[in-house]
């Protein structure tokens, strides 16, 4: 009895740190073909949408702004974009990233 309780006392330490093997959103290979610009020449391009993409695990700023923009892109390429014409970015309250941006089917 006493080696259960040693036993799950120790898993019960440990479970706090799975949180930090958090890994970011992936992109997918359709989200791999979207553009991230600054700008696009509108008569050549075709509006789709806006579309926002956000993380926050609250413990690593470079994780949280690589799977903040993975979910843009994977978002985009979901619509039928192929660029995303970056509107604005930002970082939230205790941590977090949020990118919003445009989306364009511009046949690249």
């Amino acid at each position: 009895m006493r080696k259960f309780f040693r036993c799950t006392f120790l898993l019960l330490l440990c479970l706090p740190v799975t949180g930090c093997l958090y890994n970011a959103t992936k992109v997918t290979p359709e989200g791999q073909k979207v553009r991230i610009k600054t700008s696009v020449n509108e008569s050549q391009c075709e509006y789709i949408d806006i579309v926002t993409g956000s993380e926050s695990v609250g413990w690593n700023e470079a994780v949280e702004a690589e799977s903040a923009m993975n979910k843009l892109r994977n978002k985009a390429a979901k619509k039928g974009g192929d660029t995303v014409v970056l509107m604005f970015n930002k970082g939230t309250f205790g941590g977090g990233s949020v990118f919003t941006g445009t989306v364009y089917y511009c046949g690249y």
